[in-house]
């Protein structure tokens, strides 16, 4: 063999060897596989102290990771992700909350294969406790002392102002002292303590003791009615003062009254500041008194002396209250007469006023249900004093000067008067308050022989009914006006059944009217002729009350709204309510005695349940087209 073929045959080897060791590093490059993702935690369990702190958590990873966003907000991680072995710092606040607990996942997803590690963090509560919540020192001073137990850093965030609190701030667990000056007051006095720690609050209570020895005696009682040197007080005069203690004490008074200012008559103790004599002082005669104030501790102050004369008792005086009836109930109903257009001569005893009050009240209570509940109701009367007898007649051009400014505003039955005035009368009633107006009628006289009338009615329950004294006879009677406006609108709440328009009831009035029945009011018509949907079904075909049915005619419509019965007080001023009406009467005495409405109580009274034979003719000879109707009521929201 040649040198050339030698050589060429060691080229070839060579290039042999080098193409196999090329193929193989290529064949160790495309066959080598990635290691599996890996993904551990230094630490799976950490508890972070109730103070908060800050704690690190190892990674080791050879892959992407992540911290899942589910975990609790009272615990913070930073990063929230990486990528290989790293750390995780982990923090949290302090915990007045409660014993915590959280499990954070960590994960990464790579390759199609997923790897995670769970840490779970807990945190104990920071509490705060003490050894006295309640803490009472003594009158003269002295302190205390509070043992608070806790870990947290404190501090004091509210006091009393008669108080100290040392030291005001602290960390951890220690003794605080409370402490106050000489209580100067009889009575004992109060407050908190609050102790802050990082966002929450810890409070004690805190009193001292008061010393009667600092009592303060009432202040001057002042004299209210009746006002020094007044005259023509009535002989069942109504005494009135007001009295303050600093002390803030309940107090206990002592009337005392005199005919000559020097031998006292005491009456009481009394709580109220406002008082009736059992029995009548002398008429026409001068009379003194004082008031005394007691605190119960051996403080007592006088008033000054007043001295007033009473009434000659021939005359009531203005705003003199009378009771007429008195209920045998514990919460009686209260209702009211005054009357307008009555000179002082004509409001004596027996005199015009007086005669007119009783005859209203009595018509009132000769009609069912009023007779058979008349034990439920005390009726009073209150007189006015007009400067002028009769009433404004602004149609007839005549005008009068009268205690309620009562006038007849046109040719028609509509009456205005005020009713402000009217309501002020009523508070001078025993007991009378403004809520107590609610649940009354005041019945308005008006010395005027005129048929008219017209009822002021308030959705709170409040009425004034003013009733002129016609003597007209019949349904235009003083006696039929009472009934109609004080009896049915003003205390029943009952509607007209009136007949004014011979048309159909439009719906805006119908939606007026279901308004007002929501509250109570106008449940004696009805604007369905189904028997089995009326407000007075429960009557229909019941033993004794077929009168009782569905009669159209109503709410001052001919058609369109229903009534319970073909004639009543309430459609022609007859002597007589309907099952309906009564019902509604009736549920209004329950009520406010406080002895509740059920059906059964009211058909245990319900005596008389059709008119009698002479009114029962009245209404068959009533002729609707000449009968003139009184007002609608006005409604004051």
């Amino acid at each position: 063999m040649s040198n050339m073929d030698s050589i060429n045959e060691f080229k070839m080897r060579n290039l042999i060897k080098f193409i196999f060791i090329l193929c193989l590093g290529i064949s160790s490059v495309f066959c080598s596989k990635d290691p599996p993702p890996h993904l551990k935690l230094s630490i799976n369990e950490i508890s972070i102290g109730s103070r908060g702190g800050v704690l690190t958590v190892e990674v080791e990873s050879n892959v992407a990771w992540k911290v899942a966003s589910n975990f609790p907000n009272w615990v913070l991680l930073s990063p929230s992700s990486g990528e290989g072995n790293g750390t995780i710092q982990v923090s949290a606040l302090p915990n007045t909350k409660y014993a915590r607990t959280a499990d954070i996942l960590i994960f990464s997803s790579h390759g199609g294969t997923n790897v995670s590690a769970t840490l779970k963090v807990t945190q104990s509560l920071l509490s705060f406790d003490v050894d006295h919540a309640n803490v009472c020192l003594e009158n003269d001073g002295g302190e205390a002392r509070v043992m608070l137990n806790t870990e947290a850093e404190w501090s004091v965030l509210s006091a009393p102002e008669w108080a100290t609190v040392s030291p005001a701030s602290g960390n951890g667990s220690g003794t605080v002292t409370l402490s106050a000056s000489i209580n100067q007051n009889k009575r004992e006095r109060a407050g908190t303590v609050s102790f802050s720690y990082y966002d929450a609050l810890h409070t004690i209570s805190l009193s001292q003791k008061g010393d009667a020895i600092f009592n303060k005696p009432p202040e001057k009682p002042e004299l209210l009615y009746p006002p020094n040197n007044s005259e023509s007080v009535s002989t069942f005069p109504r005494f009135e003062w007001k009295c303050v203690d600093p002390d803030g004490d309940d107090l206990t008074y002592t009337l005392c009254v005199s005919e000559d200012g020097v031998t006292f008559t005491e009456y009481g103790p009394f709580t109220d500041t406002a008082v009736f004599l059992n029995g009548e002082l002398k008429e026409a005669s001068l009379h003194y008194y004082k008031v005394k104030a007691d605190d119960g501790d051996h403080g007592e102050t006088w008033s000054d002396i007043y001295c007033f004369e009473t009434i000659d008792r021939t005359i009531y005086a203005d705003g003199e209250v009378i009771e007429y009836m008195t209920s045998s109930k514990p919460n009686p109903v209260v209702l009211l007469f005054t009357g307008d257009g009555y000179r002082k001569q004509e409001c004596g005893v027996g005199g015009l006023f007086e005669q007119n009050a009783i005859e209203g009240i009595e018509a009132l209570f000769e009609v069912e249900p009023y007779r058979s509940y008349r034990e439920y109701f005390s009726v009073y009367i209150v007189f006015a004093h007009s400067l002028e007898s009769g009433a404004t007649q602004i149609d007839q051009g005549i005008y009068k000067m009268t205690a309620f400014g009562t006038s007849f505003d046109d040719e028609g039955t509509h009456m205005t008067t005020n009713t402000d005035k009217a309501f002020d009368y009523a508070l001078k009633v025993p007991g009378m308050s403004d809520y107590g107006l609610r649940n009354t009628c005041v019945f308005m006289m008006v010395n005027q022989d005129r048929y008219a009338g017209t009822c002021w009615m308030w959705t709170s329950g409040r009425s004034v009914a003013i009733c002129p004294v016609s003597r007209r006879g019949g349904n235009y009677s003083y006696a039929s006006v009472v009934l109609h406006e004080g009896g049915g609108h003003g205390f029943g709440r009952l509607a007209d059944e009136y007949i004014n328009n011979n048309t159909q009831i439009p719906e805006s009035e119908i939606d007026r009217y279901r308004s007002n029945q929501s509250t109570g009011m106008y449940l004696n018509v009805d604007f369905t002729s189904d028997p089995q949907r009326v407000l007075w079904a429960h009557f229909l075909g019941l033993s004794g009350y077929g009168r009782v049915g569905v009669f159209e005619g109503g709410a001052l419509y001919r058609y369109g709204a229903w009534r319970s019965e073909e004639t009543n007080c309430m459609i022609n001023n007859i002597h007589y309510f309907s099952a309906a009406c009564r019902e509604q009467i009736v549920k209004r005495i329950l009520t406010i005695s406080e002895e509740g409405y059920t059906l059964d109580k009211f058909l245990e009274r319900d005596y008389l349940k059709t008119p009698n034979a002479a009114l029962d003719m009245e209404t068959k000879m009533f002729d609707s087209a000449a009968f003139v109707p009184l007002a609608p009521p006005v409604l004051v929201w």
